[in-house]
């Protein structure tokens, strides 16, 4: 199991989460918010089945795993062509992929379903609870 890092308790980092994701939007063939999601505490880490509960998903959903690195990558980009909006989410998604790298232990993504994609990244709190942010994408 991961040490937790630094101080967040479940509490302080769903408010931290909601404060970084308020107006920011996931896109893909739609724009879509961010919402918070509290799970509370698992005997193990957050896995395929507790995202398939975060989701609304039947159990037997299609569900990938992946990095918050490889997940946030793009996201965190600055390019070159970006005008101030576009910089201005990079640096919100930076801030984001930080929160969830330094201040929850275990931090991953999980993609429930397929063209209609429930995306989850959940992290442990310093009081072992499971906490996170979910997203929807279309891709077609």
């Amino acid at each position: 199991m991961d040490p937790v890092k630094k101080h967040a308790d479940s509490r302080a980092a769903a408010s931290a989460l909601r404060q970084a994701t308020r107006g920011l939007l996931y896109m893909s063939e739609s724009d879509e918010p961010f919402k918070v999601v509290q799970v509370g505490e698992l005997a193990g880490a957050f896995g395929a089945a507790d995202a398939c509960l975060v989701a609304r998903r039947p159990a037997d959903s299609l569900v990938r795993q992946q990095g918050i690195e490889e997940f946030f990558g793009e996201l965190v980009q600055e390019r070159d062509w970006y005008g101030p909006s576009e910089i201005k989410d990079a640096r919100r998604y930076q801030a984001l992929w930080h929160y969830f790298r330094d201040s929850l232990a275990g931090a991953t993504v999980f993609r429930v379903g397929e063209l209609q994609v429930d995306i989850i990244i959940a992290g442990r709190a310093s009081d072992g609870h499971w906490v996170g942010v979910k997203t929807r994408a279309i891709e077609t």
